[in-house]
């Protein structure tokens, strides 16, 4: 038999010595009327060294007591049975993709998926490996055959993102980790039979929730303005009503409301959107079990170009560089000026002017190690 904590068994059997002193201090005196002393005291001198022990023989209460002490010593120092443990390594697919952040689970999947994920590191049997697989866009190896601690901690500070998941190289990878470690592929998502005839266990977190989702945000320009076209995609199993609401730059431009079928795409179109329009931005409502994929963002060029004044000593490689963009119309110098305005940007390579200039931006490459005094 061996024990796991047995410091605790020890310092719990200081409470026999406890009990017995408490007993042989215990007084219990009783008053007797006798004819004499005389015989007493020559039986004192007899009994005297033994008195202590004498309460101590039929006392069944302090027994029972010691008893009790003794079981709770053997109790607190965890005894256990050597045996022959099976010990398992594990290849752990962790899906980290946006639909994970569903909140149609306690919490939510993934969260689900990380404490059923530290359950099965924590059971496992001491010398158990563990490969951990973060499956992303670009699924990553992020442990390779390592110990169940180390494992634990990157399981608690990773998170989602804002993707999906490449299965193909995710089940090329599981594989690989699987046939150099040899162990069994487990893995934690929200998507059943991705891995196809990869053999695995998967964890399938899902629940009842209704998922809507912004796939497409494009624009076009015509006579009137912009046209730009949203389509959403419900995962749902049945119809749900949608508003559909476009932003321009900041403020809502115009709300739409359409129902959108349940497992396939819903276009919808805004005409007249100002062709001076920087940004755009589309939400449904209500939000639904996946609030992450119910906006989609998007940046506008700007149309006409823009006027950028490049200072510099003959830098060929930036000035190409600089040229590849049909939306800038490229100045240069190789002097510096006084009262520099009127350019979108301003690219000073290797040189810094005493003013800066108060329109447009600045782009300061490789500068001199004093600084302008206007700066």
């Amino acid at each position: 038999m061996h024990f796991a904590q047995p410091l605790l068994g020890l310092l719990a059997l200081l409470a026999v010595p406890i009990i017995l002193l408490m007993y042989l201090l215990k007084q219990k005196y009783k008053e007797k009327q006798v004819p004499s002393l005389y015989l007493w005291e020559k039986v004192l001198t007899q009994t005297k060294a033994q008195e202590p022990w004498q309460k101590l023989r039929k006392n069944l209460l302090m027994f029972l007591q010691i008893a009790a002490a003794l079981l709770l010593a053997l109790a607190l120092s965890g005894p256990y049975l050597m045996g022959k443990i099976q010990v398992r390594d594990y290849i752990i697919g962790l899906d980290c993709s946006l639909s994970m952040q569903a909140t149609d689970v306690e919490k939510n999947r993934f969260d689900a998926a990380k404490a059923d994920l530290t359950e099965l590191l924590e059971n496992t049997a001491p010398g158990s490996r563990f490969s951990l697989v973060m499956l992303t866009d670009t699924p990553t190896l992020a442990v390779s055959g390592g110990e169940k601690d180390v494992v634990l901690r990157m399981v608690e500070n990773a998170s989602p993102t804002a993707g999906g998941v490449n299965w193909e190289e995710a089940k090329s990878l599981l594989s690989a980790e699987q046939e150099a470690l040899g162990g069994e592929i487990v893995v934690y998502t929200d998507g059943y039979g991705n891995l196809g005839t990869v053999s695995a266990t998967e964890q399938v977190y899902t629940g009842d929730g209704e998922n809507t989702a912004v796939t497409l945000l494009s624009h076009t320009a015509q006579e009137d303005g912009l046209y730009v076209m949203a389509r959403i995609h419900h995962y749902g199993k049945s119809d749900q009503e949608k508003t559909v609401t476009l932003y321009a730059d900041g403020a809502a431009f115009d709300t739409k409301t359409v129902t959108a079928a349940a497992g396939a795409d819903t276009d919808v179109v805004f005409r007249g959107v100002p062709t001076e329009t920087k940004t755009l931005e589309v939400r449904i409502s209500p939000e639904d079990a996946l609030a992450a994929d119910n906006s989609r963002f998007a940046g506008l060029a700007a149309a006409e170009q823009q006027k950028v004044l490049l200072v510099s000593e003959s830098n060929l490689f930036l000035e190409k560089a600089l040229s590849l963009s049909e939306q800038v119309e490229l100045y240069q110098t190789d002097t510096l000026q006084e009262n520099l305005s009127g350019y979108s940007l301003y690219v000073f390579d290797g040189v810094l002017p005493e003013t800066m200039p108060t329109d447009g931006h600045w782009l300061l490459i490789n500068p001199p190690s004093g600084n302008g005094s206007g700066a």
